[in-house]
């Protein structure tokens, strides 16, 4: 109970950080989205991005480094506007999409645009199942698939999840219930928060495994 407390005060806090950001944030992205992408020149500001995410965008999944290859421009530009004014929280991240890197918003969606022309990751095999897959195909399509598409796919503001690396999707439901993710809404979290373990490792990897989701 006093554990349940002290991240409930660390989310309250969070949410109290992005109120003072979130108006510059969106002002913006709002900027970004106005102006024209150029992606042969993000793809030479990609160049930096690469070295963690890959060239084709399909990150690590032994590092947790998420695939990003074809996810929609407005998202990756939402995200590291976030990233830019400390909405979303990772010191790779901060510092990449900071001005010493992404000098101004072109920048930005510049690179987005790039990001969002790479092909997206095929969904990755396993021998087998993990005991928990059937469970998360079931709680993905009852509490997910409202907002990120039935097979993960995304939509409106919501990313895209199919074949997203596991120890990635792990770590930001995690980030989220002890409030390292203060972008997200207060009932994004607390509906995370729900999730017990069997349900959380079957959610990520459903996710992993979008072929196989309903």
């Amino acid at each position: 109970m006093k554990h349940r407390a002290s991240v409930f005060a660390i989310i309250v806090s969070s949410f109290a950080a992005l109120a003072s950001a979130a108006p510059r944030a969106d002002d913006d992205y709002r900027r970004a989205m106005q102006k024209s992408p150029d992606a042969d020149a993000g793809e030479r500001l990609y160049v930096t991005c690469g070295g963690c995410h890959g060239r084709d965008g399909a990150g690590r999944a032994e590092e947790g480094i998420p695939r990003i290859g074809g996810e929609r421009h407005s998202i990756v530009v939402r995200q590291l506007v976030d990233y830019r004014h400390g909405l979303r929280w990772d010191e790779r991240m901060q510092a990449n999409s900071s001005e010493h890197r992404l000098a101004d918003l072109q920048a930005v969606t510049d690179v987005a645009a790039w990001v969002s022309r790479l092909a997206p990751a095929a969904p990755v095999s396993r021998q087998a199942e993990g005991p928990f897959a059937a469970l998360g195909r079931q709680v993905y399509a009852a509490r997910c698939s409202r907002c990120h598409g039935a097979r993960g796919e995304g939509k409106d503001d919501a990313p895209r999840l199919a074949n997203q690396h596991v120890a990635y999707l792990r770590r930001q439901i995690r980030d989220a219930v002890e409030g390292r993710r203060p972008n997200l809404s207060l009932v994004h979290a607390r509906m995370l928060e729900s999730l017990d373990f069997r349900e959380t490792e079957g959610v990520a990897e459903a996710m992993m495994r979008q072929d196989r989701l309903p």
